[in-house]
């Protein structure tokens, strides 16, 4: 965007700046996000709601959960690890599968 702002723009260090490069406005964001899931096969989300997706699926995609920290902006791991990233059932299935082949090796 900032090409296009010439003088206009202002470094405010957003990561998704309006397009002059000022914070977007919260209420402009969620009516947007409202718009682009008014679908019928979509839920309606939360802005929030996509901040735990977002750290499951960094999770689930084997990124490092310090890197998940770092990104989120938090100080402290557990943090992260306990509010943002959650368990899914092919993950879960995952973990009972090799407990029980731990547990045929020790028979």
């Amino acid at each position: 965007m900032r090409p296009h702002a010439d003088m206009a723009w202002q470094e405010f260090g957003s990561v998704f700046p309006s397009a002059q490069g000022t914070p977007l406005d919260s209420g402009n964001m969620i009516d947007y996000l409202l718009r682009q899931l008014d679908t019928p096969d979509l839920p309606r989300v939360t802005f929030h709601a996509l901040r735990h997706t977002c750290g499951s699926v960094l999770h689930q995609g084997g990124v490092p959960a310090r890197t998940i920290m770092t990104i989120f902006g938090h100080s402290r791991i557990a943090l992260t690890l306990g509010t943002y990233c959650h368990a899914d059932d092919a993950g879960l299935t995952d973990a009972a599968a090799a407990l029980a082949r731990a547990l045929r090796r020790v028979r």
